[in-house]
């Protein structure tokens, strides 16, 4: 059985734009800003999965998509060290090394239970180095960090989610 989670999660939230949604926090309407406004100072970590979805009409004509982000917020401790000495360390040297070193290690289990079959079989239910398989970006300011996995990019990948 795993640990308990050290991060605390605050929020998750879907956001559909017309446009990317690089760089989401730093926009007025993100939680981030949100509770800056409200004198937060704790430290949060934003983990944002960028999806396109594209639509048909009925007589199979492609229309421009929607992108969604999958937006999780998670609050870092003031006392991480104290919590937990490893993840600590690991937190300090994933926000201070390069993206190589982040795109080595952020990784993801995702699950599909319910959906086509070959879906299900094509996401499994092991743990990815997400690095390794799709482009992400870190954005930083103030009192946040911000980890956006493109889904855009990998057609393959943009083409499951059309179904």
């Amino acid at each position: 059985m795993s640990e308990e989670c050290v991060f605390k999660c605050l929020c998750c939230e879907l956001v559909n734009s017309q446009d990317r949604t690089d760089h989401f926090s730093q926009r007025p309407v993100s939680l981030v800003q949100k509770l800056r406004a409200q004198g937060y100072k704790g430290f949060i970590y934003v983990y944002n999965i960028m999806v396109l979805f594209v639509f048909y009409c009925h007589v199979k004509v492609k229309h421009k998509g929607t992108y969604v982000s999958m937006l999780s917020y998670f609050e870092v401790p003031e006392n991480l060290e104290e919590i937990s000495p490893h993840v600590a360390a690991l937190w300090k040297r994933y926000l201070e090394e390069d993206d190589k070193f982040r795109n080595d290690r952020l990784k993801m289990i995702a699950r599909c239970p319910t959906g086509p079959w070959f879906v299900r079989k094509l996401i499994g239910n092991v743990p990815t180095i997400i690095g390794h398989k799709l482009p992400q970006y870190t954005y930083r300011g103030e009192g946040y960090c911000e980890q956006m996995i493109d889904v855009t990019a990998d057609k393959f990948i943009s083409n499951v989610s059309d179904m």
